[in-house]
Protein backbone atom coordinates (compact mmCIF):
# COMPACT_ATOMS: atom_id res chain seq x y z
CA UNK A 1 0.00 0.00 0.00
CA UNK A 2 1.98 3.14 -1.04
CA UNK A 3 1.25 6.53 0.43
CA UNK A 4 -0.83 7.99 -1.43
CA UNK A 5 -4.03 4.95 -1.19
CA UNK A 6 -3.17 5.34 2.64
CA UNK A 7 -3.79 9.03 3.07
CA UNK A 8 -7.30 8.18 0.54
CA UNK A 9 -8.28 5.31 3.11
CA UNK A 10 -7.71 7.77 5.93
CA UNK A 11 -9.76 10.51 4.52
CA UNK A 12 -12.37 8.06 3.41
CA UNK A 13 -12.64 6.87 6.62
CA UNK A 14 -12.67 9.94 9.03
CA UNK A 15 -15.51 11.40 6.44
CA UNK A 16 -17.27 8.28 7.20
CA UNK A 17 -16.75 8.63 11.36
CA UNK A 18 -17.68 12.49 10.45
CA UNK A 19 -21.23 11.64 8.99
CA UNK A 20 -21.81 8.83 11.22
CA UNK A 21 -21.57 10.55 14.20
CA UNK A 22 -23.11 13.68 12.95
CA UNK A 23 -20.06 16.26 13.49
CA UNK A 24 -19.41 19.10 11.97
CA UNK A 25 -15.63 19.17 10.81
CA UNK A 26 -14.98 21.49 13.79
CA UNK A 27 -16.30 19.33 16.07
CA UNK A 28 -14.58 16.64 14.60
CA UNK A 29 -11.62 18.54 14.68
CA UNK A 30 -12.27 19.09 18.21
CA UNK A 31 -12.74 15.46 19.61
CA UNK A 32 -9.93 13.97 17.67
CA UNK A 33 -7.36 16.58 19.22
CA UNK A 34 -6.06 18.16 15.84
CA UNK A 35 -6.81 21.72 14.11
CA UNK A 36 -9.29 22.37 11.93
CA UNK A 37 -6.50 22.95 9.45
CA UNK A 38 -4.83 20.02 9.53
CA UNK A 39 -8.42 17.73 9.28
CA UNK A 40 -9.02 20.07 6.30
CA UNK A 41 -5.67 18.77 5.00
CA UNK A 42 -5.81 15.60 5.74
CA UNK A 43 -9.48 14.68 4.61
CA UNK A 44 -8.04 16.70 1.20
CA UNK A 45 -5.45 14.59 1.21
CA UNK A 46 -3.08 16.70 0.47
CA UNK A 47 -0.97 16.81 3.82
CA UNK A 48 1.35 14.40 5.40
CA UNK A 49 0.23 12.94 8.34
CA UNK A 50 2.80 12.52 11.46
CA UNK A 51 2.27 9.37 13.63
CA UNK A 52 1.52 11.39 16.93
CA UNK A 53 -1.26 13.21 15.10
CA UNK A 54 -2.66 9.77 13.67
CA UNK A 55 -2.55 8.57 17.21
CA UNK A 56 -4.93 11.57 18.22
CA UNK A 57 -6.89 11.31 15.68
CA UNK A 58 -7.48 7.23 16.41
CA UNK A 59 -7.83 8.15 20.10
CA UNK A 60 -10.20 10.43 19.16
CA UNK A 61 -12.33 8.67 17.19
CA UNK A 62 -12.13 5.23 19.40
CA UNK A 63 -10.18 3.15 16.72
CA UNK A 64 -7.20 1.72 16.26
CA UNK A 65 -4.53 3.08 14.24
CA UNK A 66 -5.11 0.51 11.60
CA UNK A 67 -8.45 0.19 11.03
CA UNK A 68 -7.88 4.01 10.02
CA UNK A 69 -5.33 3.17 7.17
CA UNK A 70 -6.36 -0.07 6.00
CA UNK A 71 -9.31 -0.89 4.53
CA UNK A 72 -9.63 -4.48 5.36
CA UNK A 73 -9.06 -4.01 9.04
CA UNK A 74 -11.66 -1.01 8.97
CA UNK A 75 -13.94 -3.47 7.62
CA UNK A 76 -13.10 -5.86 10.28
CA UNK A 77 -13.46 -3.52 12.81
CA UNK A 78 -17.15 -2.23 11.33
CA UNK A 79 -18.07 -5.71 11.20
CA UNK A 80 -16.93 -6.57 15.19
CA UNK A 81 -19.02 -2.86 16.19
CA UNK A 82 -21.92 -4.68 14.17
CA UNK A 83 -22.16 -8.05 16.04
CA UNK A 84 -21.03 -6.10 19.35
CA UNK A 85 -24.48 -3.94 18.80
CA UNK A 86 -25.96 -6.97 17.34
CA UNK A 87 -25.53 -9.14 20.90
CA UNK A 88 -26.04 -6.70 22.96
CA UNK A 89 -29.65 -5.96 21.84
CA UNK A 90 -30.03 -9.76 21.77
CA UNK A 91 -28.84 -9.44 25.78
CA UNK A 92 -31.55 -6.97 26.06
CA UNK A 93 -34.59 -8.67 24.72
CA UNK A 94 -33.71 -12.02 26.22
CA UNK A 95 -34.11 -9.84 29.65
CA UNK A 96 -37.24 -8.96 28.69
CA UNK A 97 -35.99 -5.49 27.71
CA UNK A 98 -36.90 -3.13 24.48
CA UNK A 99 -34.00 -2.70 22.13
Amino acid sequence: MDEFAIRKTLADQLFKIIAGNGWSNCAAADFMGISRNELFGILNQKKDIRLSTLSLIAAGVGRPIAALICPETAQHFDNAEAIRRIQADLRKLQKGGAV
